[in-house]
């Protein structure tokens, strides 16, 4: 009987295999139930760890998920959000990377390329909910305001990658995730590291400054407002109610002014 996937990745992995040159190495000492099941399925082994992803998720120890092709920017200094072309295991993602190996996008000739990485890797920055300092930051409920990486959402190891979020308070926060060779990097023991995922609360400053840094001059006016080269004007954030909010949408609208405009003409009546 053909095992499914899944089945020869918990054989694999249980067993601690590696799979080198077509062929499959354990640990001395695996026990001999173990060794019977690899002898025995065998071929269906080698045929999965044929394939790239299918490999580099046994060799990085991970746990069972599935991956997803983007399409992201390959120009240095050009950023937009990664666009989805494909979702599956890592098995169905190695098929449809053969059968798409002759697009141009898997090369670094042009504008754009496709990247390679787990489904959970993809989705962070969208799932998460911590407490610090006794206030709550959860994606889920956080406006998205910003996105950066550094270009190598198929590196496991060295991908990172930032989202600016701001919550319904006006407060902001970055989520930042990254492989084990990354900034985000923490240690598990024995010398080995791991990815993982962090929350980092920012001052309206510090966010400003991540902006700038990582997002197009338009990306920071629609977060910021718009920048006004006037050394006697400052950058200010202000949290109003939803209702409020409104209403100094429609009074600027109907002046034909900003809203900076508005709240600066409001001040200066006081």
């Amino acid at each position: 009987m053909i095992i499914t996937e899944k089945e020869a990745y918990d054989i694999l992995l249980s067993a601690k295999a590696t799979c080198t040159n077509d062929k499959l190495r354990v640990p001395v000492g695996t026990d001999p139930e173990t060794i019977k099941k690899i002898q025995d399925n065998k071929p269906a082994l080698l045929y999965y760890c044929s394939g790239k992803y299918f490999r580099q998720m046994l060799t990085m120890r991970l746990d069972f998920c599935n991956w997803i092709v983007c399409k992201s920017s390959n120009v240095g200094g050009v950023y937009y959000p990664p666009k989805i072309m494909f979702k599956g295991t890592a098995h169905e993602v190695d098929l449809w990377c053969e059968q798409h190996a002759d697009d141009p996008f898997f090369t670094d000739e042009y504008t754009s390329k496709y990247s390679v990485l787990g489904k959970r890797l993809y989705e962070r920055g969208r799932k998460m909910k911590k407490v610090i300092n006794g206030k709550l930051y959860d994606t889920s409920t956080a406006e998205l305001v910003g996105e950066w990486n550094n270009g190598r959402l198929d590196d496991r190891l060295y991908v990172c990658a930032e989202c600016l979020y701001r919550k319904r308070t006006g407060e902001f926060f970055l989520f930042g995730s990254g492989g084990p060779g990354s900034k985000y990097a923490k240690p598990i023991g024995n010398n080995d590291w791991s990815g993982d995922d962090i929350i980092i609360p920012l001052s309206s400053g510090a966010a400003a400054k991540w902006a700038e840094e990582h997002l197009s001059g338009e990306e920071y006016e629609k977060i910021f407002g718009e920048i006004v080269e006037d050394d006697t004007k400052r950058t200010i954030t202000l949290s109003v109610g939803a209702g409020n909010h409104e209403k100094a949408k429609r009074a600027a609208a109907e002046r034909g002014i900003s809203l900076s405009a508005l709240v600066d003409e409001y001040f200066g009546t006081l």
